[in-house]
């Protein structure tokens, strides 16, 4: 007896039914579904982890089980063959590198010498170390490659010099007034650099940590822009504009080598159009130096350990060191790149151990590089290595024991973890850089993130892809949980390139998932179906992140700009901002005498010093009636904070009767803003 023959469309297999539902891209699509409710919940309360965490982690899981992750990343991952580095009498050029380095960094502790003599020496002594390491035939190779790609690919590398103009735009465009407010710690450091430039005549060590504990290297390109753009708050912004700009073709270049093309362009867009971190680049401070110098280092050490290139070794050891001249977060950098060459190590061994020539050309030239920072440091006794550390760290604030002695450690503890690790999701600021408005994501990037992490997890061999996590993850853990108040947003500033390949993931993984729905739904020809699905493929991804990007910039310029004078740095610096246009109208030569209060330290700010910079101001702290001795010659001006003048009004009018009184007003409050006594001697 014959067996019935079962219709080809009705037959069945174990899990049949489950792999059609996985090879559909409604699994997809359900899952961002569900993550976006899951953030909707975050934003209506952002003092609770659940319920929104449980929409979230099994949106994600949707993600996961249903996204081809072959498709998202299309990069052929196959290393190439190993090359022999012979060091050979070129290392004589490499030990004099390094013996000119220590040389540069005794100099500029013990001797009082130009800034550029220093750093001339300093990039001497790294250029001979890089140049003894690197065989001559690398650099030409490398050459050769940087001219036949600039060729091959010009309209991607048009594209990419566009982007990067967008981001230049977004950071430079209304400098002077974008945000109105300069907070204390902005003019700190201009009016640091301004007395570097015109008080110490460029005589100092730019290895050495200044006032407030930041490397001076971040001062000689405020000095230098302040020498250019003039005592303004857009001297003081251009350099961390500049540097938050260079950080898009940077983002381009690692998500390309991370992943792939498609990847690398829609991230640096993102990266172009980030609002958080464009806001940070028209802060004239020092947080987009180490993020830049970090990302490049990431693209040079995948691509050396790919293409066993010794000049991307020497570039990776040359970026790796200079994070280290900016903020306090770029201290996290030293540790993700061995973490990164780690992962590799533990996909294939033999293939990170073939490349530990260029691994050491990699440590080498960044020894060089960081050494004269460390140095210094090391000779500064008066400081520990990192001061601001002892003012911010859990273990040397008491707060661990404060929370064990209430008996409310858990609590603590789990206050620390939410509030650190969900500020990229749901958290506001604490600090008063950006203020408590959003997250650090933002109100739309969430989703695509999520989505993003879920295409890192589906890949998880994949070195490229787990680093990213690990950068965010000990950004939020060494720049957020081990710290008092999290989270600060000027320490999430460093992680900002990683969640910018992490959104693109994302975008990549969604865009594909639609277009697949779309070209399903369609049933088109044969030819016509190839032909959407091939320029889908890379368009309708983009066409997420434009429309990403320009809802982003909409919030920002719309609402979010706007809003900064309530948002940013609190009543007394919008007051001290106010007082600055008051004095920078006196009539010259005037000079000016300081009564401050609680309320009002007129003169325990550098913004009056950097931002009036004709007039000289100092607090007055005799007795009144020592006037006489006090006072100069000719006119002088007491600007008095109103609380001091309730107490010296009745002394100030029987000591002057003749003096010239001006009370403005604090338009916002109705209130006495502050009082200008003018006497003529």
């Amino acid at each position: 007896m014959e067996r019935e023959q079962i219709p080809e469309q009705v037959q069945e297999y174990p899990g049949a039914n489950w792999q059609t539902v996985r090879q559909s891209p409604w699994l997809v699509l359900a899952g961002v579904t569900v993550i976006a409710c899951g953030q909707a919940v975050w934003f209506q309360d952002i003092t609770r982890f659940f319920p929104g965490g449980w929409l979230a982690i099994t949106g994600v899981i949707m993600v996961m089980l249903a996204l081809r992750s072959a498709e998202i990343v299309q990069r052929e991952d196959t290393p190439s063959p190993t090359r022999r580095v012979v060091f050979g009498m070129r290392l004589a050029l490499a030990a004099l590198g390094i013996v000119l380095c220590y040389y540069t960094s005794w100099r500029a502790i013990n001797k009082s010498s130009v800034v550029w003599d220093s750093l001339i020496l300093w990039s001497l002594s790294i250029l001979l170390t890089a140049i003894g390491l690197v065989p001559p035939e690398a650099g030409a190779r490398w050459w050769r490659g940087v001219w036949h790609s600039l060729r091959r690919e010009t309209g991607t590398w048009l594209l990419v010099l566009a982007l990067f103009g967008l981001g230049l735009v977004l950071r430079v465009a209304w400098l002077e007034t974008m945000p109105d407010l300069q907070a204390g710690d902005e003019a700190q450091f201009a009016y640091e650099a301004a007395s570097i430039k015109d008080e110490w005549q460029w005589t100092y060590s730019p290895f050495e940590m200044g006032f407030w504990h930041h490397p001076r290297t971040v001062h000689v390109l405020l000095g230098v822009s302040i020498d250019l753009f003039g005592q303004t708050k857009t001297g003081a912004r251009m350099p961390s504009a500049i540097l938050g700009a260079l950080t898009v073709p940077a983002v381009f270049l690692a998500g390309r080598r991370l992943f792939d093309r498609r990847v690398g362009v829609i991230a640096a867009l993102f990266m172009a159009t980030f609002p958080m971190h464009i806001q940070f680049s028209r802060t004239g401070m020092d947080q987009t130096g180490d993020p830049l110098f970090g990302t490049l280092a990431f693209a040079f050490l995948a691509q050396a350990l790919r293409e066993d290139d010794a000049v991307e070794g020497a570039l990776a050891g040359l970026c790796m060191g200079l994070t280290q001249y900016f903020y306090f977060a770029g201290k996290i950098f030293p540790l993700l790149l061995l973490g990164y060459a780690g992962l590799w190590f533990l996909r294939d061994w033999r293939l990170v151990m073939s490349r530990l020539p260029v691994l050491v050309i990699t440590l080498v030239v960044s020894c060089v590089v960081v050494f004269p920072g460390l140095h210094a440091s090391h000779e500064d006794t008066e400081r520990p290595v990192s001061p601001r550390l002892n003012q911010v760290a859990i273990w040397k604030t008491g707060d661990i024991r404060a929370a064990d002695q209430r008996g409310e450690l858990p609590q603590y503890w789990a206050t620390q973890i939410r509030q650190s690790y969900m500020a990229y999701l749901q958290v506001h600021d604490e600090s008063d850089v950006w203020g408590r408005y959003n997250p650090v994501l933002g109100w739309f990037a969430g989703v695509p993130f999520l989505v993003g992490v879920g295409v890192i997890l589906r890949r998880w061999r994949d070195p490229g892809g787990l680093i990213l996590l690990v950068w965010i993850i000990g950004t939020a853990t060494l720049g957020g949980m081990l710290l008092i108040d999290p989270p600060h947003y000027p320490r999430y500033v460093s992680a900002t390139p990683a969640l910018a390949m992490i959104v693109a993931l994302g975008l990549v993984g969604i865009g594909l998932s639609l277009l697949r729905l779309v070209l399903s739904l369609l049933r088109l020809p044969g030819r016509v179906q190839e032909f959407f699905a091939r320029y889908g493929a890379s368009s309708v991804p983009l066409l997420l992140a434009i429309l990403l990007s320009g809802a982003d910039q909409t919030v920002y310029i719309v609402d979010y700009v706007p809003q900064t004078d309530t948002l940013l740095y609190g009543e007394a610096t919008v007051q001290l901002n106010d007082v600055v246009e008051i004095v920078d109208s006196l009539e010259e030569p005037t000079k000016v005498w300081y009564f401050s209060s609680l309320e009002l330290d007129l003169f325990g700010t550098d913004l009056l010093d950097y931002r009036v910079p004709q007039v000289e101001g100092e607090e007055y702290r005799a007795e009144l009636s020592a006037w006489e001795e006090v006072l100069w010659p000719g006119r002088n001006a007491l600007v008095i904070a109103p609380a001091r003048y309730a107490e010296l009004r009745v002394a100030l009018h029987q000591t002057f009767p003749e003096a010239i009184l001006r009370e403005y007003t604090n338009e916002r409050t109705q209130e006495p803003l502050v009082f200008v006594l003018l006497i003529e001697r």
